[in-house]
């Protein structure tokens, strides 16, 4: 059985608790159970859905200010228009 098994409040809890003492095991746990979502299992009620949907809000604060942060590149793009720095970013996904 796994050991997030249980639900209900104590189980959310314990979720809370985890983000705030161990983001690295709290970051697997909710992608394995965000996985398990789309895959038509009924897990809904074990994720951690107020961090999660910070944490998505945060990555993309720090994407915007890094793209609005960064210079164009002189050399230019693709195109051979200027890059911004979101741009580079994408293009190395």
């Amino acid at each position: 059985m796994p050991r997030f098994a249980s639900s209900g409040p104590s189980n959310s809890a314990a979720m809370s608790n985890l983000y705030d003492t161990d983001i690295l095991a709290w970051s697997e746990r909710q992608a394995d159970l965000l996985r398990r979502v789309a895959a038509g299992e009924r897990v809904t009620d074990q994720v951690d859905w107020g961090n999660v949907a910070e944490e998505i809000e945060d990555i993309f604060c720090f994407f915007i200010s890094y793209a609005g942060a960064a210079e164009p590149r002189v050399d230019g793009g693709v195109d051979g228009r200027p890059q911004t720095g979101g741009e580079r970013w994408l293009m190395t996904r």
